[in-house]
């Protein structure tokens, strides 16, 4: 960049990118607005004409001892180089090599991998910015979550203990095939969607019947619901009894009952956007044992250590604190699928959990990935004659398997809520070595990581992902 072609022009300077797309050079040259200005005289540059987006496409930095691509920050309009520095990479491979081999020591000695990060998540990496759109440089850089040396030995560790539990198996701390709802006894709720999520006036709410009570909608419903029996494990989905036990087992009847709304339903529903089940579980505790040990929300997703993540992780964990603190409510007017999602956690098989899954499958070639405006309840309601919670899980699992059949992918069981509460219990376990029974007490309390495939879909599994997947309006995106 130290001469223009053909100008014989010299300037110095970083690259940066203008509001307008053109390139520019800070220093003792610039080029604003596709003008070359240098030892004070101005020349048209060379390729003035180019297209705007192929101006804005990343450049070399220039950097002594650094070879970084470069972007921009549109938030500030600042230059930013992509990925990490030369140095930084060694750097966090010796320090990763050195991690691995204390963590082979204990083991070795027949201790667990990881026993420091029973009472913490691993240490976040240094972020770095990324290309927002990689078919598109011109959208600029984000700041994107880095791992650390110990997070990426963890994750290669972890890694492999996933795959011994799918190869050998395990003895799941929930039997699945005894999972019962919870006690819906203990959640008393005059609230439901079918009297608040719906329109004031009654010929817009018949409206709203005559155009998604179809017998269209539930013809496919009803297929779904008969495919999911037909392979199985579609059913029972949301029941999480067991887990209520131990809530009431550690706590108490009322202070159990009400911690195990708190802490589990609740949670769940607050971070559930644009995560699948296990995602869900983890932010939810990760919230949890924030709360649990006084430690501070992270302000950005890229603060959040791994293995928290997910589409939306940012939003997702500013309404679990925002909820945690009572300045949000999941009520049936405002939030009726949250809502739905935490009572049918609760035992709450009156009301139905509707999301992008179930809109595809009634709806197709709608695109619509939630009940538009205040149809919520009409929409649940061709799931209630059909059995409610009960229907809709099964229902979830028959259109998944619908859709992978048109894709000639086989069909596959589904996989409950439980089985992803148990899966995280038993890696929790092995990765920390504190006993399954402690991982739960501890978790009851607040005071420990939970660990799981950070989003990663289990094989030979089907999850009863996605619900909610819209982003939670009013709050920021995963960066």
């Amino acid at each position: 960049y130290g001469m223009a072609a053909g100008q014989g022009l010299g300037f110095v300077g970083d690259l940066l990118y203008t509001g307008g797309g053109a390139l520019a050079a800070t220093g003792a040259g610039a080029i604003p607005g596709g003008l070359l200005m240098g030892a004070g005289a101005i020349a048209k540059a060379p390729r003035a004409a180019q297209k705007a987006t192929n101006a804005r496409k990343p450049r070399r930095s220039g950097q002594t001892g650094d070879e970084r691509t470069m972007s921009f920050d549109p938030k500030t309009g600042e230059p930013v180089p992509l990925g990490r520095s030369k140095e930084d990479t060694a750097r966090l491979k010796n320090e990763e090599k050195r991690i691995r081999s204390e963590m082979q020591a204990r083991e070795a000695a027949g201790e667990a991998p990881f026993p420091e990060l029973a009472d913490r998540y691993p240490h976040p990496g240094e972020p770095f910015y990324k290309l927002k759109t990689p078919k598109d440089p011109g959208a600029g850089a984000y700041l994107a979550k880095g791992d650390s040396a110990e997070s990426r030995v963890f994750q290669k560790r972890r890694a492999e203990i996933i795959q011994d539990m799918r190869d050998a198996g395990y003895e799941p701390y929930f039997p699945p095939g005894e999972r019962r709802n919870a006690d819906v006894g203990f959640y008393p709720d005059a609230e439901t969607t079918q009297a608040l999520a719906r329109p004031a006036k009654d010929v817009t709410a018949q409206q709203w019947v005559d155009a998604f009570q179809t017998p269209e909608a539930r013809g496919r419903l009803q297929q779904a619901i008969a495919k999911s029996d037909e392979v199985g494990g579609g059913d029972r989905w949301y029941h999480m009894g067991q887990l209520q036990d131990e809530y009431l087992r550690a706590l108490g009847p009322e202070e159990g009952a009400r911690r195990f709304q708190e802490d589990f339903a609740r949670q769940m529903a607050a971070t559930t956007g644009g995560a699948d089940p296990t995602a869900n579980f983890l932010t939810s505790m990760y919230a949890n044992f924030l709360r649990g040990t006084g430690s501070p929300f992270p302000q950005a997703s890229h603060e959040a250590p791994f293995p928290i993540g997910g589409r939306y992780v940012g939003g997702n964990l500013e309404m679990a604190d925002q909820v945690m603190r009572g300045e949000r409510t999941l009520n049936a007017a405002d939030q009726p699928k949250r809502h739905n999602f935490m009572r049918n956690f609760l035992g709450d098989e009156s009301v139905s959990t509707i999301d992008e899954q179930m809109m595809g499958g009634m709806y197709p070639g709608r695109n619509l990935a939630a009940p538009p405006g205040d149809s919520y309840f009409a929409i649940e309601g061709l799931l209630n004659e059909a059995g409610g919670s009960r229907a809709q899980d099964r229902a979830w699992h028959g259109f998944k398997v619908l859709k992978d059949a048109e894709k000639g992918k086989p069909p596959q069981l589904g996989k409950p809520m439980v089985e992803h509460v148990n899966e995280s219990i038993e890696r929790t376990s092995r990765l920390t070595g504190v006993p399954k029974e402690e991982v739960v007490r501890r978790w009851i309390n607040r005071t420990m990581p939970a660990y799981g495939t950070a989003g990663l879909l289990a094989a030979g599994g089907l999850t009863l992902g996605g619900i909610q997947a819209q982003q939670p309006q009013g709050l920021l995106p995963d960066s």
